[in-house]
């Protein structure tokens, strides 16, 4: 039974009995067909994440297809290209490192993201839909594809460090190169000074 709020029609209680010899979707024993398998997580012990749910970045295989008078291949972009949701996952995927690959039931197989170490929560991008058109994708290996993109993006993210401290580096080279500059002018000009004067007081005698 589907117990639903009254105001709302949300469901907020589902009355059911828990058959152990069906666990995982497997057949019972006794012969009897299994229409479907539910899958739980508790909401008392399960952690809040983050879901960046990846779909196609256009939305026909060839982009420049049936482009409207006046437009360009941008018209063909798809609007659904990212979604990101939030919900919750088993315990066991707070401790998630970049890369490592689960697939979730239902919706598709996803990657941890790096951005867990910063944003408060695990962090799952979608790699591959279940239901992935022909037409428009090829076969793919969800946990290689997952760990690809992961590496990337931790790559791109190790260049962006690595130029951030060499152009640090070469600003303190340049500060320090001025200042040396400026130094070498000042002891210049403090040793011309009275030499001068000398010569000018010995010529006057």
């Amino acid at each position: 039974d589907v117990i639903k709020d009254g105001n709302t029609g949300e469901i907020v209680a589902v009355h059911c009995t828990y058959d152990p010899q069906t666990k995982g979707g497997e057949a019972p024993p006794d012969g009897r067909k299994v229409k479907g398998t539910l899958h739980w997580v508790s909401a008392h012990d399960a952690k809040k994440a983050e879901f960046r749910l990846y779909d196609r970045l256009f939305a026909k295989p060839d982009p420049e297809e049936d482009v409207p008078e006046g437009g360009d291949w941008r018209d063909n972009l798809n609007p659904e290209s990212l979604k990101v949701v939030h919900g919750l996952t088993e315990p066991s995927l707070a401790t998630a490192k970049p890369g490592d690959a689960f697939q979730f039931e239902r919706v598709g197989f996803f990657a941890a993201d790096p951005d867990t170490a910063t944003a408060g929560m695990p962090v799952f991008n979608r790699t591959v839909t279940l239901l992935a058109d022909k037409g428009m994708t090829d076969e793919v290996d969800p946990v290689k594809e997952a760990r690809r993109l992961a590496q990337e993006k931790a790559a791109a993210e190790r260049q962006r460090v690595k130029e951030e401290r060499e152009r640090k580096k070469a600003e303190k080279e340049r500060k320090k190169a001025l200042a040396g500059a400026a130094a070498n002018g000042s002891r210049a000009a403090d040793s011309s000074g009275p030499v001068n004067g000398a010569n000018g007081l010995a010529g006057g005698g």
